[in-house]
């Protein structure tokens, strides 16, 4: 195969519409690269394709067989070169509901302003000016690589698809590297190895850590803002983001994505597709909704409604919630880690579960609902536990649809510059002062308060914090148990204080934990599904509450011990973790909300056409409950969510930088 012509589609990077910020990103200078020759051809860029030996799908539902293989659509950029040259590749894929990037940027300079998502494609736009081979590729179900092409659907990238359809892409890219100028390695000992790193953001960070587990061509990878197990992602404690999970269906829908039938039922089920969407709130409600009698129905509206539910969401989604559940499992590195763990494979036609060493930037925002900074954090933990060089860096850069734009330092270090010199360094071996100034743990603790026009601080350590910490500088904070009650006509958090601030300098920064949580049902809970409390780590300053970073979490009713089997550390529940400067009399503690809008739902369309009465039955509300007033009228339609909540052994990270050991201030 040779190299066609250059692709014309823009990119449109759209990471669904959340405000994820970069922002007064410094500008890098150039790089000189010397030419062996005097007129080196042009930097340019190619469209690909491969073909996956990987039918387009694997989905055990299917009624009639998938296509035997898929195509996976590509483009290569490569920079300006003389014959012979060669370059490391960095390999990426697209993000959710965006497309691959297409285009070289015109001049070797880096002023990366703006969203997360548009300072990751300005970042690879930019690569081959630095002098690196980029291959952007369409995923399976996104951009170019759907059915209609050819292509196939998405997994949520599954091992064994998403993931094989990248190493079927770096196959290709061994087999034409005299092409393309891409710098191989024949004497590995490994089979069409390469000088190759990975980098992507959200759903193009999420195949980074599962590929450098099953191909060991993989030197260096940055999954930024991404997930460690999925299912905690938008499960954590048994409680669905809702709200997530709608606008994730929606803004892939909206973009032409293609889903395998157990994710477009899970969509239609809890999307805005469902009447009763809107008050699915634990995994249990779920699993009770479609297994729903329609013969125990009581009213002719509530028999008709069933009925059409048992064919059009039951069929799709009920047999396939186990199928749902395992896919958002073992795509991630929360399913390798426990396997691991347990002497277990993964499954997935390894040679030996078990994670090889391989650097590893992590870069994931404080404040991010989707994939908490903890997510980052076990990511970290498990591949820091290899002997590599792994190291994470967290920014004020999220998803986060309510927050205003924030900046991707951690203090004084920004990860886009950063990103380059991780390349430079194990890509190229070459040193620098920005990739020594990568600490081998950065923890943004920029103000919530105020945000973005914040002063960019960070505190660098030598080790993750987790729980309350012990010895110089530290800052004990535990509680032996707390209970807190949330009332039905609740707008404001409880507050429950764990310690309170005596002087200036300390920090909260790392992972809150702690032993339990039980909640239970408080007074007009609506007895057709469960209350979740809603926790956050809080601060009351000058008499007023925050809560850190905007992390708010659910739990479901009933006892937990730990949030998720593959989320936990020494059998505790992780809270997701946050960083904050401190002032001298704050209290910092739990918050109890009555809810959060990363949990709510969407009102569907069923809901605002049908009768008030109708409405209260399908809702599980009360006769009379008064949250309906009229047809079609939604005003107070809110979760009524009323609940008990005692928690034991609450532990927060909190120290004084520089005093605590192998801490430091960076600003």
């Amino acid at each position: 195969m040779v190299p066609r012509s250059r692709g014309k589609a823009p990119f449109l990077y759209l990471l669904i519409g959340f405000a994820t910020m970069l922002v007064a990103q410094p500008v890098l200078p150039a790089t000189s690269t010397s030419h062996a020759c005097a007129r080196p051809r042009p930097a340019t860029s190619y469209v690909e394709s491969v073909v996956s030996n990987v039918p387009a799908d694997l989905d055990p539902h299917l009624v009639n067989p998938p296509a035997p293989v898929t195509t996976i659509y590509f483009n290569v950029m490569v920079p300006k070169r003389c014959p012979g040259e060669t370059f490391p590749l960095v390999f990426n894929y697209a993000a959710w509901a965006t497309r691959r990037v297409r285009n070289i940027a015109p001049t070797a300079r880096l002023p990366v302003d703006g969203p997360d998502a548009t300072a990751a494609e300005e970042f690879l736009k930019q690569l081959p000016n630095y002098g690196y081979v980029v291959i952007s590729a369409d995923p399976r179900g996104i951009g170019e690589s759907i059915p209609s092409n050819g292509g196939g659907v998405q997994r949520l990238m599954d091992p064994n698809a998403e993931i094989q359809d990248a190493r079927a892409i770096l196959d290709w890219a061994y087999d034409h590297s005299a092409a393309f100028g891409i710098q191989t390695e024949p004497t590995s000992g490994i089979p069409k190895d390469l000088k190759v790193g990975t980098f992507g953001l959200s759903y193009g960070g999420g195949f980074q850590m599962s590929l450098a587990a099953l191909d060991r061509r993989i030197d260096a990878i940055i999954p930024m803002m991404t997930w460690n197990d999925l299912f905690y992602s938008i499960n954590p404690g048994d409680a669905i983001k809702l709200g997530w999970v709608s606008a994730l269906c929606l803004s892939g829908t909206a973009m032409g994505q293609q889903y395998t039938p157990d994710l477009a039922g899970l969509c239609r089920l809890v999307g805005v597709s469902d009447p009763k969407a809107n008050f699915l709130r634990t995994r249990r409600d779920l699993i009770n909704y479609v297994g729903d009698n329609p013969a125990q129905q009581t009213t002719p509206e509530q028999r008709r409604l069933q009925h059409r539910l048992e064919w059009e969401f039951r069929i799709n989604t009920f047999p396939t919630l186990a199928e749902n559940i395992d896919l958002l499992e073992k795509s991630g590195m929360g399913w390798f880690a426990s396997q691991q763990a347990a002497g277990a494979p993964w499954g997935f036609g390894e040679q030996q579960a078990i994670l090889r060493p391989v650097p590893a930037l992590f870069i994931q925002g404080n404040s991010d609902l989707l994939f908490n900074l903890t997510e980052g954090y076990s990511n970290w933990r498990y591949f820091n536990g290899t002997g590599a060089d792994v190291r994470i860096m967290s920014t004020n850069g999220a998803h986060n649809a309510m927050a205003a734009p924030h900046t991707g330092y951690c203090g004084a270090v920004d990860a886009v510059t950063s990103s380059l010199a991780w390349f430079n360094r194990y890509l190229k071996g070459e040193t620098s002062a920005d990739f020594d100034a990568i600490a081998k743990v950065c923890i943004s603790v920029s103000d919530t308060i105020g945000a973005p026009y914040v002063a960019n601080v960070g505190v660098q350590l030598n080790d993750f914090p987790v729980g309350s910490l012990s010895g110089p500088g530290s800052v004990p904070a535990t509680l032996a148990s707390a209970q807190a009650s949330v009332s039905v006509r609740a707008v404001d958090p409880v507050f429950v204080p764990v310690t309170t601030i005596a002087g200036d300098g300390r920090v909260l920064a790392g992972v809150p934990t702690m032993a339990s949580i039980t909640v239970t049902r408080g007074n007009r809970a609506e007895r057709n599904h469960d209350v979740v409390a809603f926790v956050a780590t809080g601060i009351r300053r000058n008499g007023q509450v925050f809560a850190v970073d905007q992390q708010i979490t659910g739990f479901a009713e009933g006892t937990q011990t730990t949030d998720d089997s593959n989320i936990q550390q020494d059998n505790r529940i992780l809270l997701p973790a946050v960083g904050e400067q401190l002032q001298n009399g704050d209290e910092v503690g739990l918050l109890f909300y009555p809810q959060t809008y990363a949990f709510e739902a969407p009102v569907s369309a069923q809901i605002l056409t049908g009768t008030p009465q109708l409405l209260e039955q399908l809702l599980g509300l009360s006769p009379g409950s008064g949250l309906l007033t009229a047809a079609g009228n939604v005003t107070g339609l809110l979760y009524v969510n009323p609940y008990n909540a005692e928690v034991t052994d609450i532990q927060l990270p909190i120290f004084i930088p520089g005093e605590y050991p192998g801490s430091s201030l960076s600003q």
